[in-house]
């Protein structure tokens, strides 16, 4: 199965039943629908990158606004990180990182 890189193009569908238009892909990683609430949510305008190593289960965020994604005391991290656990069984988040970039690199 190849996952898409980029937010979904055919809606919220998590399989595109057409070659994606960006990369060629058949699937997309849901993944990123939710990362993309979570950015909404936290009013961060800018888009979000994003890698999960799953040998060590740990999920990267590079944002230029972290402390926004964070949340007042951290709610935000820890409702979207229950949110990503829930819907995906086989893919468990036990630590997200977060990377601070420049606004002119996304």
């Amino acid at each position: 199965m190849n996952y898409c890189m980029y937010e979904p193009v055919h809606g919220n569908m998590s399989i595109c039943s057409n070659n994606c238009e960006k990369c060629g892909y058949y699937y997309h990683d849901s993944f990123g629908d939710i990362i993309k609430e979570w950015r909404i949510e936290a009013k961060v305008e800018t888009p979000v990158l994003y890698k999960y190593d799953s040998r060590k289960q740990i999920l990267t965020l590079c944002t230029s606004r972290p402390g926004y994604m964070i949340g007042y005391h951290g709610q935000l991290i820890e409702k979207y990180r229950e949110k990503l656990n829930k819907t995906y069984v086989t893919r468990q988040v036990k630590e997200i990182k977060f990377i601070e970039v420049e606004n002119e690199l996304c």
